[in-house]
């Protein structure tokens, strides 16, 4: 089952690349859009988010949203390269992906600067005028 592809617009694009790629935000209170297949979404309990601050290695669960909420908010502790995936647990008990990122399909990578690491700047809404590409 690969529906979470769908779940998710800004964290799941495409593949990663050899070369990294990040997405850079000025903010560390960031907002991710969520957009959902019609047929999928009465059949979804939650949407997890997951961060790794270690470049994959370990990931943190940091928020839940259940569908049709169309957004999910993470208010990150530092700035830094973060790593975020999502996992989608259907009400069947079916879990995707089974670990979080398990593939780099599903790894959104983002490079948070607030230039003088002050955790009160604007909200940035990610995805607010069109998802980053990331290659």
């Amino acid at each position: 089952m690969l529906s979470h592809a769908t779940c998710l617009a800004l964290l799941l694009l495409a593949p990663v690349s050899g070369e990294e790629e990040f997405t850079r935000l000025d903010s560390r209170r960031i907002e991710f859009p969520l957009t959902y297949e019609s047929d999928l979404v009465g059949k979804m309990r939650r949407i997890d988010l997951f961060v790794s601050w270690d470049k994959g290695k370990t990931w943190k669960k940091v928020a839940s949203v259940s569908p049709p909420q169309e957004t999910v908010r993470y208010n990150a502790p530092r700035d830094g390269e973060a790593w975020f995936a999502v996992q989608v647990i259907y009400k069947d008990g079916t879990v995707d992906p089974a670990q979080p990122g398990a593939s780099n399909y599903n790894i959104q990578k983002a490079l948070i600067d607030t230039g003088k690491g002050d955790p009160t700047k604007d909200e940035v809404k990610s995805g607010s005028e069109k998802p980053p590409k990331v290659k």
